[in-house]
């Protein structure tokens, strides 16, 4: 991993791991040892889209996006080098980017959200699961019963697929698309637009 790295219980994550399969299963990733490091250790800039709709339950509002273009997400916390990975184990890793959406016909700018943490990250066999969240426009939220899309969030060769969920009577057709724009160099070690190694 470079010039970085981090004594903790499996000496590749930022904060120790706790034992056992997480509930609610739809707001934790599911990642393998290396999934869950690149996403912490390699990437340092994310972007976002999102198209298609949905009909809000709560709200009895139909929501529709019309942004399509990849957009860089803004991080809350702000890092300039590998170095400060460490001993951010503990934080919420949160992004952010606006998005126009149609409320009902009405033009209105909405954001879409990506969380992950590892501060309660949990691990059973081979599998380890770090809580994220993706959202956007009021409910939409993985920690929801109603499926009203997918979200895809791609980094180096990984393929991360799920459902997203609205609150009761939701449904729709909506895909959240979450890439990796550029990677942390490490010294030279990686082509920091691919994620390579060089």
């Amino acid at each position: 991993m470079g010039k970085v790295f981090h004594a903790s219980y499996s000496g590749y994550f930022p904060t120790c791991i706790v034992d056992g399969t997480p509930t609610p299963p739809e707001q934790y990733l599911k990642l393998t040892l290396e999934q869950g490091m690149a996403l912490f250790w390699r990437v340092k800039i994310w972007e976002a889209k999102a198209t298609g709709s949905f009909y809000d339950g709560d709200l009895e509002q139909t929501i529709e996006y019309i942004s399509d273009l990849f957009e860089e997400m803004i991080p809350s916390v702000e890092l300039t080098q590998e170095e400060d990975l460490i001993c951010k184990g503990n934080e919420l890793f949160y992004f952010q980017r606006e998005a126009l959406v149609l409320v009902d016909g009405v033009e209105e700018t909405s954001n879409i959200n990506f969380r992950y943490s590892f501060s309660s990250i949990k691990k059973d066999d081979s599998n380890y699961y770090p809580y994220f969240l993706v959202s956007s426009v009021n409910s939409l939220s993985s920690g929801y019963t109603s499926k009203i899309g997918t979200y895809k969030i791609t980094y180096l060769d990984i393929d991360l697929v799920g459902d997203i969920f609205g609150n009761d009577g939701s449904f729709g057709n909506v895909l959240i698309e979450i890439n990796a724009k550029e990677y942390w160099p490490y010294a030279g070690t990686y082509d920091t637009a691919t994620g390579n190694r060089l």
